[in-house]
Parts: C-alpha cells; structure tokens; sequence
C-alpha cells in the first residue's frame, strides 16, 4: 500500500512514519530514504551514506539481499548520480518484493516536475509485490501527484496555505476541519472507503 503523510516541521509527521513503518515491516525488510540519519531512531538500522564516489558502483540487488533494515542517507550526492540509483534501487526493491520503504523528504526523491521513472512504476505497482511505501514531505505542492494519487491513506498535519487546502479539499477537509486540529493531531484520510478521522499521532495505529 501507499501511504503519504503531509505536515510542517515540527508536526510530528516523521515519528508517525518511523511508527508505521515498525509496524509494517514486523515481517518484512525496511529501507528509509533521506537526506540525514535522522531515522536510525527506528532501531536497529544499519546506514549507508551515499555520495558521488560509490553511488553507481552499488549492486543495488546485492545490497537489498545483505541487509534487513538500512537507512540511505543522500546528504552528500549530485542530483543526476541520486535519480540514477533510485531508478536501480527501485528496481530492485520491485524485484524483491516484501519491503517497506519509507521515502523522508520525499519532494527531494519523487520531485513534481521530474521523476525517477522506476520509481514511478514502483508506486503504481507496489501493492501487486507486497510492497508498502510511505512518503513523507511538508506540502501537497512540493511531492509528484503520483504519491497522492496513489496513495491509499493520506494523513495531514495541520496547515494553512490556500493552494494546499484547495487539494485537501477534493477528500472532504475544508479549513474548517484543519483548524480543529491540536499540536501533533491529523487527519487520517482512506482514499478507497473516501472517509476520513482525525487522531493523535500516537494513536494512529
């Protein structure tokens, strides 16, 4: 499944993320994302730290298979080299199968304009593969559409901006919902079912 969650800094939206991808990955491997080592919060993450000099030498197949729950921080990699190994990557991670990959930052790995098209085919195909992604970013304005058009559960911190509410919008929350919301409380939306809660972000799972 796809799950994409949208907050501010400071929301709580990473934490829920790290919470559900424990959850989802009790019986499958883990694989984050990110431009910082932020997530080896999660426990027992190994981290990889990306940079120009092993990006395209990485087997991306062999490195999926050697480990169980890994962190890739892109902190330190040119554009091009990052967009070519997410291309491999998630074709390996399709290949695999059984894998939670968490995408934090997510405007950074599946931008608006210009997208890694493996990934892409990822996305729209994940659920046939037993594969969940969760992707996480501030804004609907900032992630390609795909991660929302997609996404089976979306869950919104709160926020203000006119051009977001608009989106939010289209799954029934309007400013007056938004503005209910307390510090670390979201809007759970179920795309498929078309409703929606609101929770703690503590008691989303």
């Amino acid at each position: 499944m796809i799950y994409t969650i949208l907050g501010k800094s400071g929301s709580g939206k990473s934490y829920l993320a790290r919470k559900l991808a424990n959850e989802l990955a009790e019986d499958k491997k883990l694989f984050v994302l990110d431009n910082s080592h932020d997530h080896l919060k999660l426990g027992n993450m190994k981290l990889l730290q990306l940079n120009d000099e092993i990006a395209d030498k990485i087997n991306t197949d062999k490195l999926i298979n050697s480990f169980n729950r890994l962190i890739i921080e892109t902190e330190y990699i040119d554009d091009s080299l990052l967009f070519n190994f997410i291309n491999r990557f998630s074709r390996s991670v399709w290949n695999t199968g059984n894998i939670v990959l968490l995408i934090d930052e997510a405007h950074m790995f599946y931008p608006l304009k210009k997208n890694p098209i493996e990934l892409e085919k990822l996305v729209k195909t994940a659920r046939k593969r037993g594969i969940d992604i969760i992707f996480v970013t501030q804004q609907f304005s900032d992630i390609n559409k795909a991660a929302i058009k997609q996404a089976h559960i979306l869950i919104l911190f709160k926020f203000f901006e006119l051009n977001e509410l608009e989106t939010a919008r289209k799954y029934g929350v309007d400013k007056k919902i938004m503005e209910q919301l307390n510090k670390y409380e979201c809007i759970i939306i179920d795309t498929w079912r078309g409703n929606y809660e609101i929770a703690k972000n503590d008691k989303v799972l």
